[in-house]
């Protein structure tokens, strides 16, 4: 085939042959059909259901023994020919359009150097997940203290990971999206399409208790290397895990003083634009109270208008019919 303008890149291991199945079917069915499909097989035996599809768009590599989830993404994206990686999983379903919409979204805005999109969980839970600070500068801000990115759903410029020598950190086994987004979003623009693109797969075999263990400790370290930066001792971190949910035993006054170090913290150090460093802290933090049934407090009316300003804009996107 011609050189591909994208590259989709998918790591398997023993992989249900069903989710498999269904994976790849989602990419091959692409309305956006100008692509490479490059798929490691991370060990096991996932090659041979991979064998049943005759189509000279997937290519498959096989590691005899597995090398993990990092190291087989940093492998694809080596060989990837595309102007434009996209990345999928083996257990979820992209939408008919997902490549076509992030293609023609940064074709048109060359200055977007990843793109993600909206999802919907199926299977074990399901919910509907729309961001509405999709910009970069309100990503890059968002992402201090949280992961709102689905990892399948993104699509990256090649040339500017070339550029600028980014790959996944392989000493991160798990968590190696979060800690990506963040160096991203320091010299590069993220931006969310507010349209859903992808259809994310929650099954009970997807991550163990052990390795959910290792997961948190990973994303943990990614949100305490982001507390650094703003000089901010680790300790603070249980205050992040509130506003992201990961921590349920909620401490409403320390939540407040933490965002107020916080953010003179970044006003003296200039890490993140301070308005909206400041609005999307203070938005969490009205979203917390309402969550926690505080919202008949002083601290909610504090914050409110910035949480109003987010329910706004969520209606808006149904409105102007952002589903595919």
């Amino acid at each position: 085939m011609d050189k591909p303008l994208v590259s989709i890149i998918m790591s398997t291991l023993n992989t249900k042959e069903e989710y498999l199945k269904q994976a790849v079917n989602s990419i091959l069915n692409q309305t956006y059909s100008n692509f490479e499909f490059i798929i490691i097989v991370d060990g096991g035996e996932d090659d041979k259901i991979l064998e049943e599809f005759k189509d000279d768009r997937i290519k498959i590599i096989k590691h005899k023994n597995p090398e993990g989830l990092t190291k087989s993404l940093n492998e694809a994206i080596e060989i990837c020919k595309g102007k434009y990686i996209a990345r999928m999983d083996s257990d979820d379903i992209s939408l008919k359009n997902r490549i076509e919409i992030q293609v023609k979204y940064m074709e048109k805005r060359t200055e977007t150097d990843m793109t993600a999109t909206f999802y919907k969980e199926f299977g074990k839970n399901k919910k509907t997940v729309m961001e509405c600070f999709n910009k970069p500068k309100q990503i890059d801000s968002k992402l201090f203290y949280t992961n709102m990115i689905s990892h399948p759903s993104v699509m990256f410029k090649k040339e500017f990971l070339i550029k600028n020598n980014i790959k996944y950190n392989e000493e991160y086994m798990y968590s190696q999206d979060f800690e990506l987004w963040t160096r991203i979003s320091k010299i590069g623009n993220i931006a969310i399409i507010p349209k859903f693109g992808l259809e994310y797969r929650i099954h009970d075999k997807q991550i163990s208790s052990g390795k959910s263990q290792k997961q948190s400790e990973l994303y943990n370290q990614t949100l305490k290397r982001n507390l650094k930066e703003l000089e901010i001792e680790e300790k603070n971190i249980k205050y992040m895990l509130m506003l992201n949910s990961r921590n349920t035993d909620i401490d409403i006054d320390g939540i407040d003083k933490f965002i107020k170090l916080a953010i003179n913290k970044n006003g003296e150090i200039k890490r993140y634009n301070e308005r909206i460093f400041k609005k999307v802290l203070k938005t969490a933090f009205a979203i917390t109270l309402v969550r926690e049934k505080r919202i008949l407090t002083f601290s909610f009316l504090k914050h409110s208008i910035y949480l109003f300003y987010i329910i706004r804009k969520k209606i808006l996107y149904i409105l102007t019919n952002i589903y595919i």
